[in-house]
């Protein structure tokens, strides 16, 4: 985790000097870490910790550079007619009028739980539940044998309402860069951290394509 958040770091700088940008989001392990829950860190990364005599999340805190940049991060980005978050976004986003300012500013103020002064509640407390972007799954809810994903009319309702035309999420692993809602919903967790394959979005002028680790140029299928 350390190793990839450095390189990420470092590329941002790059991408800056270059008139880029990366856009990170915030995700749930990078969550999970700074509020201490380690249930999926390698035990490296544990052992580190105890070497140094200390709770693995205060090598994260905010006084640290790592721990500072982390807190700057959005949990949603939008990028000319996509916006991007790591699991999804529930339909009551848009159906309680949320704006991306504020989601991205109540998460933001409410997300390490140790420096709140007092527990989360309201808007703070669901985005960090499981219908939270960070956690929310209900695009794929059919495929782990679920009901009660979201429709084809509440994601309308969501593009509508951030004015956008795809809503791009990771999070849900698939076998290749996939899209639901006839296009509309994007899947690009392409299961690469199973270490055997993995692809990723190209967008060019409006159009999408995916990319293989071997360099193919390959079709991007609606569904």
């Amino acid at each position: 985790m350390t190793e990839i958040l450095w390189f990420l770091y470092d590329l941002e700088q790059q991408a800056k000097k270059a008139g880029g940008e990366i856009h990170l989001t915030l995700a749930n392990h990078e969550v999970m870490v700074l509020n201490g829950d380690l249930r999926y860190l390698h035990a490296k990364y544990v052992e580190t910790a105890k070497q140094l005599n200390k709770p693995f999340e205060q090598l994260f805190g905010k006084d640290t550079i790592l721990g500072d940049w982390l807190r700057s991060k959005p949990v949603l980005v939008k990028v000319n007619d996509m916006l991007f978050t790591h699991g999804g976004f529930h339909p009551s986003l848009a159906t309680e009028k949320h704006s991306l300012l504020e989601i991205n500013t109540v998460f933001k103020n409410s997300l390490v739980k140790a420096e709140l002064d007092k527990p989360r509640e309201g808007l703070a407390k669901f985005l960090h539940t499981t219908n939270g972007p960070i956690w929310y799954r209900g695009y794929f809810a059919a495929d782990r044998g679920k009901d009660g994903g979201a429709t084809s009319t509440e994601i309308d309702l969501l593009l509508k309402h951030f004015d956008v035309k795809h809503l791009i999420v990771g999070h849900t692993s698939q076998k290749q860069i996939e899209t639901r809602y006839q296009g509309r919903v994007i899947a690009i967790d392409s299961s690469i951290k199973r270490g055997k394959y993995g692809e990723i979005l190209f967008v060019e002028n409006g159009k999408k394509w995916r990319g293989s680790l071997s360099g193919k140029v390959l079709p991007l299928y609606h569904q």
